[in-house]
């Protein structure tokens, strides 16, 4: 279980920063602002969802499974989601963009 913490723990930082700028190069340029500000609302709502469970469960092992779960999903799919087209255009592989 420490290591699972570990490990999962120093990945949340990239997490955090590129994976927030890798969705961006999907998101239209137009609602690039809408989707960022909920982004960071949501984000910032999990601290608020963390300060009620624990006032209404002290047991922290539910709330701990669920990050972990969640941010092992979030690493099984960085295998597999591809390179934006953005990306392989600023790296000159035109083939890839289409």
């Amino acid at each position: 279980m420490i290591v699972a913490y570990t490990i999962f723990g120093l990945s949340a930082g990239g997490r955090g920063s590129v994976g927030i700028n890798y969705l961006m190069e999907f998101v239209p340029v137009k609602k690039q602002y809408l989707v960022m500000t909920l982004l960071m609302c949501l984000d910032s709502s999990q601290l608020v969802y963390q300060s009620i469970f624990y006032d209404i469960y002290p047991h922290s092992r539910p709330l701990q499974m669920q990050g972990i779960i969640l941010t092992a999903f979030c690493m099984v799919l960085l295998f597999l989601i591809p390179e934006s087209p953005k990306f392989l255009f600023a790296k000159r592989q035109y083939d890839g963009c289409r």
